[in-house]
């Protein structure tokens, strides 16, 4: 199957040819519909999308951490034959194009894989079954009194050992799956971490957050609105580029 490396190299060697069919082959046409519909030349759309693909997926070669990320990108740029001069690319370098903005996210999200729900569902696990281990039986409830002041008192009683003893054995073996799972979840998160260095760099420097951290977020789509609506217009207010 073309990846989207490929399908990057395809567009970028006959920029004035339509790029649709490229990317529809590896059905990502529908996260650059925004970019072809911009009212710019045939040339500078495919230069854009060949461009965010070149930048920001991990497997990119020309993604190169070492490098100020400004001049890493006016490189990418430059090997597209762009002419960084021209006001659609400077807006590209800055990050200050809304459109090319969203699309870049909307990118993001379609590399994020299984493991980030499947971390987020076994982190989710891990916290519920602790706090389930942690709650009191109706038994222990009965004998739980408030004092005057607010605060449980233990009243003194005769306990069902066999009971108790059955109850605490059932939540050990809950809180060992529960660190079970949480063993499992910061396997998958390193995986994570250690895999997507270069778009982790490049999304950090140009975007301000983390995309190896969005795992904890339970619906992906929530961290892509909030990048949005709120970090990205907060960092143009405090003149972050």
């Amino acid at each position: 199957m073309l990846k989207a490396i490929d399908a990057a190299k395809k567009i970028a060697s006959d920029l004035d040819k339509q790029s649709y069919e490229i990317l529809y082959e590896i059905n990502i046409h529908s996260i650059f519909s925004p970019i072809q519909d911009l009212p710019i030349t045939q040339i500078n759309k495919n230069s854009i999308i060949a461009y965010i693909i070149l930048a920001y997926d991990n497997d990119s070669p020309w993604i190169d951490i070492r490098k100020d990320r400004y001049e890493n990108k006016s490189n990418i740029l430059k090997s597209l034959n762009c002419d960084i001069a021209l006001p659609v690319f400077q807006e590209l370098l800055l990050n200050d194009n809304e459109t090319v903005n969203n699309v870049i996210l909307d990118y993001l999200v379609e590399m994020a894989d299984w493991r980030w729900q499947s971390a987020m569902s076994l982190m989710d696990y891990h916290s519920n079954m602790f706090r389930f281990a942690n709650q009191k039986t109706e038994e222990e409830k009965k004998n739980d009194k408030f004092n005057k002041d607010g605060v449980v008192k233990t009243l003194t009683t005769e306990y069902d050992i066999d009971k108790i003893s059955k109850v605490n054995k059932q939540k050990g073996e809950l809180m060992d799956q529960a660190l079970l799972a949480r063993e499992k979840a910061d396997k998958l998160i390193l995986e994570i971490k250690k895999e997507y260095v270069n778009t982790d760099t490049a999304v950090q420097q140009d975007l301000g957050f983390a995309f190896t951290e969005t795992y904890n977020k339970r619906d992906i789509y929530s961290w892509r609105e909030f990048v949005k609506t709120e970090l990205i217009p907060k960092r143009k207010l405090n003149g972050i580029k």
